[in-house]
């Protein structure tokens, strides 16, 4: 959608109610059309409201239509105390054929057997992870790149989390990216964790370089050639050597910019 983030950069500096005005005319012009738009412009309406059934329901309907069941049966337990206007919204926008003439209960059930592939998962989380950044709360578009982390495996997870260090790093959120990389180099397989703990030793090379020394060590242990590490520790350790880089043509350019990532 055509200049939707100026759009919603601009409404932030609006006052209410005229922001709630702008927001809804940008949602009338994505919804059911752009979900990742809608969700995002959904999120940044939901705090201007006291009573936010409706958008809750839209956000309800929009998660659905993406096949993120997760979020649509979070977000339909805050609805289903109000089953009149639920019902009402149901009919006005029938987003799925399945939830005619259900209960709530029956509705939840088929969002819980909803199969989606965990790769679907990952990458549509991602995406919209990556269109929220700096247009929602921050909260949100953290969880969603969890998410989004959570459900990728292999060689894209890594990417994912590459990708994400360094927008925390550049976020000045220099602690948050460390303790990703520490939690995910303790939560995979060796050979899935390498790249993360080379990333974390580089991070530590100018304020705590015993740390990244060590982790240096620790990845000659599992790989005796990877990258330039044996390198980095000679200069780590004053010696002279100078670097020779190895074996990093393959990883060129690999997690240093969070544009790097693309799904379609």
């Amino acid at each position: 959608m055509k200049n939707f983030n100026e759009k919603i950069l601009e409404s932030k500096k609006i006052d209410i109610p005229d922001r709630i005005d702008t927001l809804i005319k940008i949602f009338g012009e994505c919804k059911y059309k752009f979900p990742f738009e809608s969700i995002i412009v959904l999120y940044n309406l939901k705090g201007l409201f006291d009573d936010t059934f409706q958008v809750d329901f839209h956000l309800f309907n929009h998660f659905t239509m993406i096949k993120l069941f997760d979020e649509s049966l979070e977000i339909i337990t805050e609805l289903e105390n109000d089953e009149d206007r639920f019902f009402y919204f149901i009919r006005k926008y029938p987003i799925d054929e399945r939830f005619v003439d259900k209960g709530i209960n029956d509705i939840k059930k088929i969002l819980k057997n909803g199969v989606v592939d965990r790769e679907y998962l990952s990458r549509t989380y991602y995406e919209l992870a990556l269109k929220s950044l700096k247009l929602v709360d921050e909260n949100i578009s953290d969880r969603l790149f969890n998410n989004a982390i959570k459900f990728a495996k292999g060689n894209v997870m890594v990417k994912m989390i590459l990708s994400r260090v360094n927008f925390l790093l550049k976020d000045n959120r220099r602690e948050e990216g460390i303790n990703l990389l520490s939690d995910s180099i303790n939560s995979y397989p060796q050979e899935e964790v390498l790249q993360l703990m080379y990333k974390l030793a580089t991070i530590y090379e100018n304020s705590e370089p015993l740390k990244s020394i060590q982790l240096y060590e620790n990845i000659l242990k599992m790989d005796h050639d990877f990258l330039d590490v044996s390198e980095r520790i000679n200069k780590l350790t004053n010696n002279k050597n100078e670097y020779k880089i190895k074996n990093i043509d393959i990883f060129e350019n690999f997690g240093n910019d969070d544009d790097n990532i693309h799904f379609i």
